[in-house]
Order: structure tokens, then sequence, then C-alpha cells
């Protein structure tokens, strides 16, 4: 699907990118009618997909999360996962509401940058720890080659139904507002089917407060950038992080370092974002 076309100005001297959140009765980012259902069904369909491949991973391939070979076992069912999701972003399309100020293709690509500037340098320098580590250390090149290509297709799935299809999708059918918290409620619940995969209950509340976060702070940023491979480049090497880092020299304490330093970025820059949106829907 095409990005939405901007208005051209009037004789009432209408403006370009008043059509979301700045006309009379459509604050905060009521769009132009069309249907919330396709994104909300491809979306609760990957959820469903997903605990479905988790069972099948314990009955089939009898592996679980606490397989150390889970990513290897799991590697072909979250392969398909990742079909799925972008046969969805392929039907229903990406086409985020265009906020005012950031129209302008170029600009918005600058704008991506810049809000996931931090995690970009964060996740870049605990990159580059891990490579060290595994040059200096034959017997882990295999297990993080794994889980390079585990976390990449992790990485791409969420984000394409969570920040693709569903965010855009609902905020044009639902608003913006509604839509970045739908998204984030959202992909939270979906790690509550993890308990499938053999996962401990307190690791599952962990994931639905921290996933609940970064969705919080991730949606408005999309909604920002109008871009989506920021956010599955900052989801990709965090996840391939989290999984690595615990099996090399002094990776727990780092990565209690990298989670902190996460967990601040998320309540700045995420603050910092839905005030931008909101601020300017309201236009």
């Amino acid at each position: 699907m095409n990005a939405p076309k901007l208005p051209k100005p009037n004789s009432a001297g209408t403006k370009p990118g008043t059509q979301y959140g700045s006309t009379p009765g459509h604050h905060l980012g009521a769009t132009a009618p069309t249907s919330w259902f396709p994104p909300l069904a491809w979306t609760l369909g990957y959820i469903a997909l997903m605990a479905l491949s988790l069972v099948t991973a314990q009955l089939v391939f009898n592996t679980n999360f606490n397989d150390p070979n889970f990513l290897f076992n799991f590697l072909p069912l979250m392969t398909i996962l990742a079909l799925y999701a972008g046969i969805a972003l392929r039907m229903v399309g990406f086409k985020t509401p265009v906020v005012a100020d950031l129209n302008a293709p170029t600009r918005a690509g600058s704008a991506a940058l810049i809000w996931v500037a931090p995690w970009i340098a964060l996740e870049v320098l605990f990159l580059g720890y891990v490579a060290a580590q595994a040059t200096a250390d034959s017997a882990l090149a295999t297990p993080m080659v794994i889980a390079f290509a585990f976390t990449a297709l992790v990485g791409f799935a969420e984000e394409a139904i969570f920040r693709g299809v569903l965010l855009s999708g609902t905020a044009r059918a639902l608003g913006v507002i509604p839509a970045m918290l739908l998204s984030a409620v959202l992909f939270s619940l979906l790690h509550a089917v993890n308990f499938l995969g053999g996962m401990a209950t307190g690791a599952i509340f962990t994931q639905l407060w921290r996933t609940l976060l970064f969705g919080l702070a991730f949606a408005p940023i999309v909604i920002l950038c109008r871009r989506l491979w920021p956010v599955i480049l900052v989801h990709w090497w965090w996840d391939f992080l989290v999984v690595v880092m615990p099996s090399v020299p002094g990776g727990d304490s780092y990565l209690h370092l990298l989670q902190q330093a996460d967990l601040a970025f998320q309540i700045v820059m995420g603050t910092v974002a839905w005030i931008v949106v909101v601020s300017r829907f309201q236009r």
C-alpha cells in the first residue's frame, strides 16, 4: 500500500498534514474510515501461531526454553513465523499517519536515526565485546551464528506484526493513541504464551512488563519515523545480546549493565516520543 498523500492547500488555507488529528472531532489521530479488523486478525493469528509452534516444539521436537539447543531446534518454526509476518505486512501494508513537520521522506529517514541512535550506539558497543570474545573462543562461534540468525527472524517478525501491521493498520482506523496502546499491550501479551515453551513463571512476568515498556517506547518512535527498519535492527541486536551474553566471560555483569541502560533509554526516549506525537496530533 502506498503512503498516504498529503492534501494540497485549499483556498481556505488548509495545511498539509491536517487530515490526521487536526480537523474538528479528529484529535489525537483519528483517521479516514478504514477497518481495524484485518490488522488485528493478523496479529492475533501470529500470537496463535506462536503458541502452536511452542506446543509443536515440545511434542514433536522434544525441545523447550530449557534446552540448550532450543534456538537451533526452533529455527524452522521461527522461519515459518517470520514468513507469516512478512505475508501479513504485505497484505495489510505499512502506512503510518503523517505527522506534521515529518512529511518529507528524507527528513523522516533522518529522524529514524535520531530516535534510535542511543540504542544503536549502546548495542554496537556490546556487540563489539561479544565479537571479541567469540574470536578468542572458537567454540562460541557456531552458537552465536545460530543465535544471530534466530534473533534476526524474531526481530523482523515481531516488529512487522506489532509495529507494522497492527500499529499502522489500527492507527488509520482507531486513531494514533489507541493504536499505540493496543500494539504495546498485545506485544506484551504475546510473551505470555511462553509458558507453553516451559519458561518459568517469574521469567514470564519479567518479560511481560519489560516488553510492555518496549512497546510503549517504540510505538511513537515508529509513528514519528515512518520506518520499521530502525526498530527491527534495535530489536534484533537486543535479543541477540540477551541470548549470547550469559555465555561469554563476564557476560552476566555486562548484561545487567546493558539492561539498566536500555531501561533508561526506554523511559526517557519513549516519554519524549509520546509527548511529541501527542502534541503534533493535537494541532
